[in-house]
C-alpha cells in the first residue's frame, strides 16, 4: 500500500513502518512477501483457474476496486464466507479497506469475478510475538457463489502429512528468472514445489520454526529455484494428491486435497539456498484458528493514541491510549524515537520505554518521539502509533545559545529528481548548532524561451518544512527545458544562508 507524498505524512508513515521492524526477529534479507509474484512459474494448471485462489485488493472510497486489479496479497477460500491469508497482509489495515476477489485469472478482465468486502479480521494473537503464526481469517460481508470456478479448499487436519509432499503455489506478479525486473502480469501464475525437510531452511536461523512453519521450493537447472515472491503473500500452499490422476497430464483441481500452508516470507526470491517459508496449518494452534467456524474478531482502533504534554527535555509526558473496539483488550505501550537523517529520512529508531508515561531525558533532544499502543484480544493483535512529536534540542549554556543565534546555516540539496515533467528536491539547511527555520525557492528557465524576458523571469516555488532544517520542494509541471532553481534559507533569528543554485533538466 502506498504512502502519500505529503512530507508530514511521509515522516509519520516512515516512523511507523520502521518501528514495526523492531517487533519481528528475522535474518538479514528476510522479507514478507507482499507486492509481486512467483519466480519460475510453469503454470501446471494450464489456463484453468485455481478455484480456491482469491486476491486481496484495496478498495476506493465508494467500495470499488480499480481495473486492472491491483493485487497486493493472495488468499485461499475456506468456505463461502471466509478466506485465509497471512496476518502481515492485514496487520495495519481496517477491515473496511480490504476487498476480496475470487473466480478470475486475468486482472484486467471482469469475467467470472466476484468482489466481496470484509466485515471482520481474525488473526493469531501470537503473530509478531512468536515466529510461525502469520495467519489471518477474513469474514466476508456476503457469501461467495460457489461453483466450478470458485471452490473452497479444506484446511489440513491437525498433525496432517505435509513434509516430503508436493504442493501447488499460485499468485500474481513477476514471473521472470530471479533478479529480473518487470511489471505485475495480468494472468495468474502457478507452480509445483516440494515441501522440504526443515533442514533445508537452516539458513534462516531462529527465524524459522519447524513446528510452526513449512519450507518449500524446487530447484531448476538455470541456477534459481521455483519460489513464491512478493505479492504471493497470504496465498495457498495446496497439497498435491497424485493418486486421482496418476500424475499423468496436467493436474486438475481434484488433485489437490488440502490447504497445508500460507505464503509468509523468504530471503530474496528464487534463491536455491533459501526456500520459501510458509505458515504451517497442521500445527494445532494455527489449525484451530484456520478451521474455527466463527473465528473471534480482532480488536480495532476507534480513535488513535496521542502524546499528551509538552515534549521538552526534563518534562513528563503521557500516552493517551485512544479508544478500541474491544474494551477488554489487553494494552501495552512502547515509546519509540528516531532521528531525521540528512536526506530527510527517519532512522536511528530505538525503544525508550514501555510505560504509559515517560520523562523526556536529554538524550531525546533533537529526536522525533511517538508512543505506540498495542491491543491484544482473542482475535489478534493491532498496534497503532500516535503522531510523532519533535523534542527540541536543549541549549547547554546561554553563551552557546548566543553563538548559535548568530551562526549561518549551510544549504545543501541532498536529493533531486525530475520525472513526469515535475522535479522534487530535498534541501538541508544546517550549520554549527543551528538549523534554518525558513526557506524559499525561485525557478528560472534557461533554454527554450521564446524571448529573453521569458528566460529572465523568476517564479517562486512552494517549499515545505519537513523537520528542523529539512525542506521539501516540488515544482509544478514544467515544459521540457533546462532550469535554474535557487534556494534561500534563514534561521529563526533572521541569519540568512548563502543562496545555492542547481540546474534541473526536464525531458520530454
Amino acid at each position: 500500500m502506498g504512502v502519500g507524498s505529503h512530507p508530514s505524512r511521509l515522516l509519520r508513515a516512515t516512523l511507523t513502518a520502521l518501528a514495526v521492524v523492531l517487533l519481528v526477529a528475522a535474518p538479514a534479507g528476510a522479507r514478507p512477501r507482499a507486492t509481486a509474484a512467483i519466480v519460475g512459474a510453469d503454470n501446471p494448471m494450464g489456463v484453468r483457474l485455481v478455484p480456491w485462489q482469491a486476491a486481496l485488493v484495496a478498495l476506493g472510497p465508494a467500495g470499488h476496486a480499480a481495473v486492472p486489479l491491483a493485487v497486493y496479497c493472495g488468499a485461499s477460500i475456506r468456505d463461502a464466507t471466509h478466506v485465509i491469508t497471512a496476518a502481515h497482509c492485514v496487520s495495519d489495515q481496517n477491515a473496511s479497506s480490504i476487498g476480496v476477489v475470487a473466480g478470475f485469472v486475468s486482472r484486467s478482465s471482469p469475467r467470472g469475478r466476484q468482489l466481496r468486502t470484509v466485515t471482520a479480521i481474525s488473526a493469531s494473537p501470537l503473530f509478531r510475538a512468536q515466529p510461525g503464526h502469520d495467519l489471518a481469517v477474513l469474514t466476508l460481508a456476503a457469501p461467495l457463489v460457489l461453483g466450478p470456478t470458485v471452490q473452497p479448499l479444506p484446511v489440513v487436519e491437525p498433525g496432517g502429512a505435509d513434509i516430503g509432499r508436493r504442493a501447488l503455489i499460485s499468485g500474481w506478479g513477476l514471473r521472470a528468472d530471479v533478479g529480473s525486473a518487470g511489471d505485475q502480469p495480468d494472468r495468474l501464475g502457478s507452480a509445483i514445489v516440494g515441501v522440504d525437510d526443515p533442514a533445508a531452511c537452516a539458513g534462516f536461523g531462529a527465524a524459522f520454526s519447524a513446528e510452526q512453519m513449512l519450507c518449500a521450493g524446487r530447484p531448476t537447472d538455470r541456477g534459481f529455484a521455483v519460489d513464491a515472491c512478493q505479492g504471493d503473500s497470504g496465498g495457498p500452499l495446496a497439497r498435491y494428491d497424485e493418486t486421482p490422476s496418476g500424475a499423468t497430464g496436467l493436474p486438475a483441481p481434484a488433485d489437490f486435497d488440502a490447504l497445508i500452508g500460507i505464503v509468509s516470507f523468504g530471503r530474496g526470491c528464487g534463491d536455491p539456498d533459501y526456500p520459501g517459508i510458509y505458515t504451517r496449518l497442521s500445527e494445532p494452534g494455527n489449525n484451530a484458528l484456520a478451521s474455527d467456524p466463527a473465528p473471534p474478531t480482532r480488536v480495532e482502533p476507534v480513535s488513535p493514541p496521542q502524546v499528551v504534554g509538552t515534549a521538552t527535555v526534563g518534562q513528563p509526558i503521557g500516552c493517551a491510549t485512544g479508544t478500541w473496539s474491544d474494551p477488554a483488550a489487553v494494552l501495552s505501550y512502547r515509546w519509540i524515537s528516531g532521528t531525521v537523517a540528512l536526506r530527510g529520512h527517519v532512522g536511528g529508531l530505538r525503544v525508550e520505554g514501555t510505560d504509559p508515561a515517560l520523562t523526556v531525558g536529554p538524550e531525546l533532544g533533537g529526536r522525533l518521539l511517538t508512543c505506540e499502543v498495542t491491543a491484544v484480544n482473542a482475535g489478534g493483535m493491532r498496534s497503532v502509533q500516535a503522531p510523532p512529536v519533535a523534542v527540541p534540542a536543549p541549549t547547554a549554556v546561554a553563551a552557546q545559545s548566543e553563538i548559535a543565534s548568530l551562526a549561518r546555516p549551510q544549504v545543501q540539496v541532498t536529493r533531486r529528481s525530475c520525472a513526469g515533467r515535475r522535479c522534487t528536491l530535498t534541501v538541508v539547511a544546517r550549520g554549527a548548532g543551528v538549523s534554518a527555520a525558513h526557506a524559499g525557492a525561485s525557478l528560472r528557465r534557461l533554454t527554450g524561451c521564446r524571448d529573453r524576458k521569458a528566460c529572465a523571469a523568476a517564479h517562486l516555488v512552494a517549499v515545505q518544512r519537513v523537520a528542523a532544517g529539512v525542506f521539501h520542494i516540488a515544482t509544478p509541471r514544467l515544459a521540457p527545458a533546462r532550469y535554474r532553481l535557487t534556494v534561500t534559507a534563514s534561521t529563526a533569528s533572521g541569519v540568512a544562508a548563502r543562496p545555492v543554485s542547481v540546474t534541473l533538466t526536464v525531458r520530454r
